[in-house]
């Protein structure tokens, strides 16, 4: 029996109490400031339903959509605007302005159908336009919503628009076909996701082959490689000279390359990668 080390741990387990109580208690009080700064954060848009409760007089009570210039129609005092400040902002405006016709209005508003956030998709896509998005949607789930991608969609130069013009590149290229996620960014109300259109990188290719037309580059394609886009070589082809035309028509850049002996020896670092504009004649 040892009474003074009953009373240490007494007292141990009376500050442990304490302490615990004290931290349940911080905790509480920061998770309702912090939800009560969400709320706060909430803005009253255009296209939101409100209801708006004038508590002093029922009958002046009413469910009220936001015009799309920010105002809602009350009487005695016709349209105020409320778009741009919180519920109880708006409240506030409301009462100062019913004040003139009724003493100490006592006003409520709240969102009863908030305006689901929108996206506008942009550029190369199937049908370009706005579109309702859910919150925490992302680049994918919006090009998605527009559907989908085009042809000739700039893969590498896709931009995400945000609220103040800041301006977010978006590597569709990564995201699709390496499965990079982190360029699958979220997107918020009033976003506009912009999918350019890939420059022109055609080339022609002319002369003895089977198709000759213009042809797409879809990558790096070398002078071999639009030959066999273009069906091959035909009969009476010469492969030994076939010709590159670079540059624009008043100062032209000719090149020359043996295709035939690249062929036969198998040393492709002597094909040349060709850019856009380029004409390959096989005489």
């Amino acid at each position: 029996h040892n009474p003074p080390l009953e009373q240490a741990n007494t007292e141990g387990r009376i500050i442990m109490y304490a302490l615990l109580k004290r931290a349940f208690l911080f905790i509480s009080i920061l998770t309702l400031l912090l939800s009560g700064q969400a709320l706060a954060e909430r803005l009253i848009t255009p296209e939101d339903q409100l209801e708006i409760t004038v508590w002093s007089d029922r009958d002046m009570s009413r469910t009220v959509t936001v015009s799309a210039d920010g105002k809602v129609v009350m009487p005695l005092i016709g349209s105020i605007r409320v778009a741009g400040v919180n519920e109880d902002e708006a409240a506030g405006c409301i009462a100062k302005a019913l004040a003139q016709y009724i003493i100490d209005p006592k006003i409520s508003v709240s969102i009863v159908r908030a305006r689901p956030d929108r996206v506008f998709v942009l550029g190369r896509v199937r049908n370009p336009g706005v579109y309702d998005i859910r919150r925490n949607s992302t680049v994918l789930e919006g090009i998605s919503q527009a559907g989908g991608l085009l042809d000739k969609a700039d893969l590498d130069r896709g931009t995400l628009i945000r609220a103040g013009n800041k301006y977010e590149p978006v590597n569709l290229r990564a995201l699709l076909a390496d499965g990079r996620m982190k360029e699958n960014i979220h997107i918020n109300d009033g976003d506009v996701i912009i999918v350019p259109e890939r420059p022109d990188n055609s080339v022609y290719v002319l002369g003895r082959v089977n198709n000759p037309g213009l042809y797409q580059l879809e990558d790096s394609v070398t002078v071999m490689g639009a030959i066999a886009r273009s069906g091959g070589s035909a009969d009476r082809a010469n492969l030994k000279r076939v010709i590159i035309i670079r540059g624009n028509l008043a100062r032209p850049e000719r090149l020359e390359i043996n295709v035939q002996d690249i062929i036969q020896r198998g040393d492709k670092n002597k094909d040349i990668t060709l850019k856009a504009g380029d004409t390959v004649y096989v005489p």
